[in-house]
């Protein structure tokens, strides 16, 4: 039995009696009684008190200056925006799998979201690499025809050449299980399409059955 859960870190930050920067922060958290979840809890709360630390100390200063130049050029007062939530994916047995979406905004039109995932063995207490899905030595061939497949039948939406950018901008962390075990591999923003594609996915079938 495991228990999926999440915490959460948030806190508004002000400089001459007005916000200039507010976060929100979700972490993963993992209850069992069966499992190895310390290495998993702790390397999850680590990072997000990381991040925290990395808001309020660097993106704070910035986001003073970024209140100061507005005030002095007579422009709207805006604010930095942080946003990090949990999604798990996948829950079976020894294996979960969880994505991270942060969403920051530091001006501009729009702000930007960067995700990172996590596949875990919680037997053994650590992640899971992409290769251990399959001992074929074209495994990553394979990934590669069928995402070029899948953006052949809706190009409109990623930039030209997308065979280069899927070699030059494909990441293997950068996956999770969805709910039947499918692979899911991603592509970050601009990586491989404009901002309006948002960040593009993949369903990669497997057998998750180790």
């Amino acid at each position: 039995m495991i228990d999926l859960e999440k915490k959460k870190l948030e806190k508004k930050l002000f400089y001459d009696d007005t916000m200039v920067l507010k976060y929100y922060i979700e972490y993963p958290v993992i209850d069992s009684s069966l499992y190895k979840i310390d290495k998993f809890n702790d390397y999850n709360e680590s990072n997000a008190l990381k991040f925290r630390n990395f808001i309020e100390e660097k993106l704070y200063s910035e986001a003073i200056n970024f209140y100061k130049d507005l005030k002095s050029n007579n422009q709207p007062v805006r604010f930095y925006e942080i946003v990090r939530k949990v999604y798990y994916t996948f829950s079976r047995g020894k294996i979960v799998s969880l994505y991270l979406d942060s969403y920051i905004y530091t001006g501009g039109a729009h702000g930007e979201t960067k995700r990172v995932s996590q596949t875990w063995n919680l037997v053994d207490g650590a992640m899971i690499e992409l290769c251990y899905f399959s001992n074929n030595c074209y495994f990553l061939t394979n990934i590669f025809k069928q995402i070029l497949t899948q953006i052949n039948k809706n190009k409109v939406y990623y930039f030209d050449n997308p065979c280069k950018l899927i070699l030059d901008n494909f990441k293997p962390e950068n996956y999770y299980l969805d709910s039947n075990g499918n692979i899911i591999i991603f592509f970050n923003q601009y990586d491989i399409a404009p901002y309006s594609t948002g960040i593009p996915t993949f369903s990669i079938k497997t057998n998750i059955s180790k």
